[in-house]
Parts: structure tokens; sequence; C-alpha cells
């Protein structure tokens, strides 16, 4: 992404994604910018989006991978 374009859907960014593992081990931020992925563009107008990480691994639990 460049700074002041509008966001697009699809386009892979380097986020610091808080895991719930992390959030529950009390971390406040996450350990590390993970790849993620621009998956809607709501507002372009101020930018806001929705982010979802990339990962190898599989969803545990009653997680839901996309």
């Amino acid at each position: 992404m460049v700074p002041g374009e509008p966001p697009i859907a699809g386009t892979v960014i380097r986020y610091a994604f808080l895991w719930s593992d992390e959030s529950r081990e009390g971390l406040e931020s996450a350990r590390k910018d993970r790849p993620a992925v621009l998956v809607i563009a709501r507002k372009p107008t101020d930018g806001s989006c929705i982010v979802v990480p990339i990962t190898h691994r599989e969803p545990e639990g009653r997680t839901v991978g996309l």
C-alpha cells in the first residue's frame, strides 16, 4: 500500500496481527509483523479496512479459516 492511497482488497501487507493466544497471554501488541491480506476496503476515504492474517497453520478448535 502506498500511504495516502485508498486500500485495495487483495493487497498483501505486513501487519502486527495479535493472535488470540498472544492476547490470552496478556500481550497487548503482536510479537512481530506478519503477512496479512486486505479483505474488505470499507471506507476508502478514511483508509479503514479489514485485514486477515496469512498463516501456514490450520485453524484450531472453533476458529474458522478462509
